[in-house]
């Protein structure tokens, strides 16, 4: 338990893409049948209390709204899900101010599926929880 514990630590997780995570599952993916490389991008928007928490080994202040300081109070959480193989794997989250707004959610939907299907590694279509 611990040794995955050091190993998560060693891994960002910043707000936004995790790009890491992306180019890992493209490169596991080349080894799949092509039928169990076919997944959902799934999102959810979650309300969160707006508080402020520092992170020492970042020397960060998180809590706030991407790109400016108001306070965050919601959280939009994307997940690609496989439709045939069984996988689940977080791959992108924003930090909004009230519910996120629909531009910005198009435009996120559209960057991740882009990302996900670049050279057909990865096959997606995206669905709301």
């Amino acid at each position: 338990k611990k040794t995955l514990y050091n190993l998560l630590q060693q891994v960002p997780f910043n707000t936004g893409i995790n790009y890491h995570i992306i180019n890992n599952l493209k490169h596991q993916a080349e080894k799949l049948n092509i039928l169990d490389r076919y997944c959902t991008l799934l999102f959810d928007e979650m309300e969160l209390d707006a508080t402020l928490t520092y992170d020492k080994k970042s020397d960060s202040i998180f809590g706030f709204e991407e790109n400016n300081l108001k306070f965050a109070n919601h959280v939009l959480v994307f997940m690609l899900r496989g439709l045939r193989k069984k996988f689940k794997q977080p791959i992108a989250y924003y930090f909004c101010c009230g519910t996120t707004k629909t531009e910005d959610l198009v435009s996120y939907i559209k960057e991740i599926g882009n990302l996900c299907s670049t050279n057909h590694r990865i096959k997606n279509k995206s669905y709301c929880l």
